[in-house]
């Protein structure tokens, strides 16, 4: 009987060289998805954090423009070296810088519970080893003893704004129709400065104020060089002062009418 033999057919498989392309175009392929899903999440990440900037920056410039809206015309006595006062000469409560405002509102940094006037600061704060600032809210009740000569807490500092690059704050005169990019305050201790020829724009930016301005524009500009975030607001003062006769004893911005009413509270203080 005859034995069958084994089959020895050879059969065709993968050599070395098949092998290491196949293994090559594959680790190209995993490099090229997780390229392509890491592009992917930073895309996502950046609209997410681009959509809460934008979010956050509305939140703070609406904030602003309530504020400065309902801007209060507080006059307040001066104290004098010597410790007394003169009832008759009182001090607007507004210090307009270039980089940094201060006023008195009846729109406190979004605390309902907080009512009454209060005295806000935004300015600028350098953040530590970066070129950039934060932008700051500080606030505190004008019922505090030397609410406008003693230094903010840190408590009462509030921190709105990263990565700022630029603020820049001008002042609108509507008596003369001019942009300045200060107001400053005449202090009615002082002996007033000459008048300051006419069509002096230089020299009439430089003279103290006597009301608040009928409007405030911010320019704020921050986050990343190559595509800032910026912010341009334009925002007018419903009350200037008695001094200013189109804003009259109009109460409708927040209260914000004859200042003489609260004038009395500080009065009083003064004498505890």
């Amino acid at each position: 009987m005859k034995k069958s033999s084994p089959d020895l057919t050879f059969k065709e498989g993968f050599t070395l060289l098949e092998l290491l392309i196949t293994i090559t175009l594959l680790g190209v392929v995993m490099v090229i998805l997780a390229q392509a899903a890491t592009l992917s999440i930073q895309t996502w990440e950046k609209g997410t954090t681009s959509q809460f900037e934008n979010q956050q920056t509305a939140v703070v410039t609406e904030m602003l423009s309530q504020q400065l809206r309902s801007a209060y015309p507080l006059r307040i006595p001066i104290t004098k070296e010597d410790g007394t006062q003169d009832p008759s000469k009182k001090l607007l409560v507004f210090d307009g810088g270039p980089e940094s405002v201060a006023f008195v509102t009846t729109k406190p940094l979004g605390i309902e519970s907080q009512a009454g006037l209060h005295l806000v600061v935004y300015y600028l704060e350098p953040e530590k080893d970066l070129p950039t600032s934060h932008l700051i809210a500080a606030y505190r009740s004008v019922y505090h003893r030397q609410f406008y000569e003693a230094p903010f807490t840190d408590d009462e500092k509030t921190r709105l704004l990263s990565g700022v690059t630029t603020l820049k704050v001008e002042y609108y005169d509507g008596k003369s129709g001019t942009w300045f990019p200060e107001w400053i305050i005449k202090d009615p201790t002082q002996p007033v400065p000459p008048a300051a020829p006419v069509n002096s724009d230089d020299l009439l930016a430089l003279l103290p104020q006597t009301t608040l301005p009928s409007a405030v524009k911010l320019h704020l500009e921050y986050g990343p060089k190559d595509s800032p975030s910026v912010s341009d607001l334009l925002i007018p003062l419903m009350a200037q002062g008695k001094d200013d006769k189109k804003a009259g004893a109009d109460t409708t911005a927040g209260g914000a009418g004859d200042a003489d009413d609260d004038d009395d509270f500080f009065d009083d203080d003064d004498d505890d």
